[in-house]
């Protein structure tokens, strides 16, 4: 790779050639406008310069005085070298500046954008009182060409592509989140003041793997290999939803689990001979398993309803799609119902089942997997087998637990 040449104070040594070749330009120049009768031949053999450059440069004099330029610029566009464009002008520097600038613009910045921005950003550099001697060329002749954009792109990792509109909300100031988040719990506390703590619930998807190996594992010291764990499946894959439910008194409602699958057959491979964890289980299925507005109307039958006998109740839920359709909603009126939505962002901090339950339920999963894989290394995983350490994990669940999410949510008032 050839040695990038040095801006000292006196001056790199190409950049010394290339101001001695600009002053023989000059100098030519400067003669044959004082001399039109000497040919341009003899003054480039003169000064054993090239008859064809020389020929070029005088054509861009002339140009460059036909649009009413000063006889000086005409002569310094003709006689600076400009070969290498804006690997000269336009330094590495500034390269990765502007490449900055590309990626933290909102919206993407089109090729015109970041023509004009180079056009900024090198005017800006190069207008200031110490600018670098190993640049002979005029400001004029950086112009951020195509090329340039094209160049600039590759070396920065950068690619063009077609634009996709994406709805934004806008983004709520501080004070506004407050206030949502405070009339949110002040509503669930009204809830539970008035239906009591039993009758309010909580529902959330969560999803489960195949597998829950430990996060980390202890081996030897310098073995030089990971801490391995075997499973028959090659990754993964998709996750399988599950749906627990829990109320503002600890009660928990019945296990419900979504299967992939297009017709009931795709359950059949699950529940028959199931082991007693599974037969606790609802099972649902869809295309994607997903829960979609259907499977939330059949839930709301198959589950709640049997639990508050159409007592007046009320039922958190995030803000998932499904969730909040008019089926699911005329199907939850019925039953005296009351859909409550979890301010949106705020599930972490906000929903009981995310802001403890679920992880408590994830490590008790992790610890049966573990138990199991000791007990046999080479014990097939499967969708049926997640289900049932979930299954287990639930059931193994306190009513403390679930008052205590509650709290952690700030969802149980001062009694």
């Amino acid at each position: 790779m050839p040695r990038q040449s040095a801006n000292t104070e006196r001056g790199s040594r190409v950049a010394l050639e290339k101001r001695k070749n600009t002053a023989s330009w000059m100098n030519l120049l400067r003669t044959k406008i004082l001399c039109p009768s000497i040919s341009l031949r003899y003054l480039a053999r003169e000064r054993k310069l090239s008859h064809d450059s020389a020929a070029k440069r005088w054509k861009t004099y002339e140009r460059e005085r036909a649009k009413s330029y000063s006889e000086e610029k005409a002569l310094v566009l003709a006689a600076c070298d400009n070969r290498g464009g804006h690997n000269r002008t336009f330094t590495r520097v500034q390269s990765i500046l502007l490449a900055d600038i590309v990626r933290a613009s909102v919206p993407s910045m089109t090729h015109a954008q970041i023509k004009d921005e180079a056009l900024k950003l090198h005017t800006a550099i190069h207008t200031q009182q110490h600018q670098l001697r190993s640049i002979p060329s005029p400001l004029g002749t950086f112009c951020a060409s195509d090329h340039f954009i094209t160049r600039f792109k590759r070396s920065n990792n950068l690619s063009s592509h077609r634009t996709a509109v994406a709805y934004t909300p806008k983004p709520k100031s501080g004070e506004d989140k407050e206030i949502e988040y405070l009339n949110y719990v002040t509503e669930i506390h009204g809830a539970i003041l008035h239906y009591g703590a039993s009758l309010v619930l909580n529902m959330d998807e969560a999803a489960i793997s195949k597998i829950d190996p430990p996060t980390t594992a202890v081996v030897a010291k310098n073995s030089g290999h990971a801490a391995i764990v075997h499973t028959n499946i090659g990754s993964m894959g998709q996750q399988i939803t599950t749906m627990p439910c829990i109320s503002a008194a600890g009660d928990k409602l019945q296990l419900c689990a979504v299967v992939k699958g297009k017709t009931p057959r795709c359950l059949n491979r699950i529940i028959s001979d199931a082991s007693f964890p599974l037969q606790k289980v609802r099972f649902y299925y869809s295309q994607k398993g997903w829960v979609n507005s259907e499977i939330m109307q059949k839930w709301l039958h198959d589950v709640v309803q049997p639990y508050t006998h159409n007592r007046p109740a009320a039922l958190i839920l995030d803000s998932y799609t499904s969730h909040f359709t008019d089926e699911v909603r005329e199907a939850a009126s019925s039953m005296n119902l009351e859909l409550i939505q979890v301010p949106p962002g705020a599930t972490s901090i906000l929903q009981p089942l995310d802001v403890q339950y679920n992880s408590i339920l994830l490590n008790a999963r992790k610890k049966i997997w573990r138990e199991k894989k000791q007990q046999d290394a080479f014990l097939e995983d499967s969708v049926r087998m997640a289900i049932e350490r979930q299954s287990i994990a639930y059931s193994a669940r306190t009513k403390a637990e679930g008052v205590a999410a509650f709290k952690k949510a700030f969802l149980l008032p001062a009694l």
